[in-house]
């Protein structure tokens, strides 16, 4: 099991080891998996390109998430997420920063499992993913 954290914002500086414990905590309460993710902290612009490109919605989401479908029985891909968005929901949601980080792979981890939120039913689903993994942790 790998996650990597990047950080290629410029401005923005999140504890990036407390996110790390965080999912620390997730993975040791999840049965062995295969599990090799890099998560990429960027922009609002540089997301919104990229959103663009790949979903042809070129407007600032807070999470894109890339299938590489390398692993047999378990996940490969990547996670973008908006340090710029997150900043703003974490602070509309009174919560640190580091707690939205995790929200956001969380909610990365499970697009790359092959769930989506473009329905309700599938939004439904994807919170309730969501809340479990959260649970794990706390």
């Amino acid at each position: 099991m790998r996650i990597t954290a990047t950080n290629r914002h410029r401005r923005i500086r999140p504890n990036l080891k407390a996110v790390e414990r965080s999912l620390d905590r997730l993975f040791g309460s999840l049965a062995p998996r295969r599990f090799r993710v890099e998560v990429v902290f960027i922009d609002d612009d540089m997301i919104a390109k990229l959103a663009g490109r790949f979903r042809k919605s070129p407007r600032a989401t807070d999470v894109l998430a890339f299938d590489y479908g390398l692993e047999p029985d378990g996940l490969a891909g990547e996670i973008l997420i908006s340090l710029d968005r997150a900043k703003r929901q974490a602070r509309k949601r009174g919560m640190p920063l580091e707690s939205e980080l995790v929200l956001l792979v969380v909610h990365g981890l499970l697009h790359l499992g092959g769930q989506d939120d473009e329905t309700y039913r599938g939004l439904c689903r994807m919170r309730k993913g969501e809340f479990e993994a959260l649970m794990r942790i706390l």
